[in-house]
């Protein structure tokens, strides 16, 4: 798609979690956690932002219904409006890519997006304080989707670090067709809490090192998800298959682009309804 004169698009990409640990719960029940997040660049929907009389919201592409009328994009506006105190007359329309309830963190980066698009179109810069605050506001994952750059981030998604350069990672993204929710992940998950990750300057060290607390729970709830993984697992190019945040996306990693894109034409005769896809982090 491409823009009007008076229009511009932003990508808002796929999100993905090498690890997840979940440190603890603070007294109000958020729980606190620590991931390395990277951006999957050819995986991500669209937002095309334009002048319009009043704000207004259209959604297309492969996943356009599983956006609520009730959704993160609008909330973010709103938010905007009130932190500002100026009017978004703007038409958003968001071209739905990534699949929702997959860990990819898909309503998030549109959020994030969204703040980023309302403050290039009113040709402002938000102080920190007050962008955090409207970023939290909509959900743990989009203070790092704001940033979007491989990233750490700590506690209730508040502390966010910058990551040392990220080598090459190629992967394969293999979603199955189940919904996760965070909510019932996270009242699945049984055990204690685990540590942070070690400071670390080797991603593949780190990464091999490292785990996904909430992947035991997800894949009791949906066992597809278990099946991905062991689907990529299995895949003799594949050094390393975890799930993505709160699933039910998985990741294989791989040494080449080559073996990522033959792996994914494979998956994909093998399971045609499920989304997959394979990309360089």
């Amino acid at each position: 798609m491409q823009p009007s004169n008076n229009s511009f698009i932003l990508r808002a990409p796929a999100k993905i979690n090498l690890y997840l640990h979940v440190t603890g719960q603070r007294a109000d029940g958020y729980h606190l956690l620590d991931s390395l997040v990277v951006f999957a660049d050819d995986v991500a929907d669209e937002l095309e932002f334009s002048s319009a009389e009043n704000f207004s919201l259209t959604v297309d592409g492969p996943f356009k219904d599983v956006v609520p009328e009730q959704n993160l994009v609008s909330d973010a506006v709103h938010l905007m409006e009130k932190a500002t105190g100026k009017t978004a007359n703007i038409h958003i329309h968001l071209t739905k890519n990534i699949p929702a309830g997959a860990g990819l963190g898909g309503g998030s980066s549109d959020a994030a997006a969204t703040v980023r698009g309302l403050e290039k179109f009113w040709g402002i810069t938000l102080d920190k304080k007050t962008r955090d605050g409207i970023l939290l506001k909509l959900g743990a994952d989009v203070p790092v989707c704001y940033h979007g750059k491989p990233c750490r981030f700590k506690g209730i998604g508040d502390v966010i670090e910058s990551a040392p350069p990220i080598p090459p990672l190629f992967m394969v993204i293999m979603c199955p067709n189940v919904h996760s929710a965070t909510k019932d992940v996270f009242r699945a998950r049984t055990g204690g809490f685990g540590k942070e990750a070690e400071p670390f300057s080797d991603y593949m060290n780190l990464i091999k090192h490292t785990r996904n607390d909430l992947q035991d729970a997800a894949e009791k709830l949906c066992p597809s998800i278990g099946e991905a993984r062991e689907y990529l697992k299995n895949q003799s190019p594949c050094f390393l298959a975890r799930m993505s945040g709160s699933g039910s996306a998985v990741f294989g990693l791989f040494e080449n682009i080559e073996d990522a894109q033959k792996t994914a034409l494979q998956t994909q005769k093998s399971y045609p309804a499920w989304f997959v896809r394979s990309c360089q982090i």
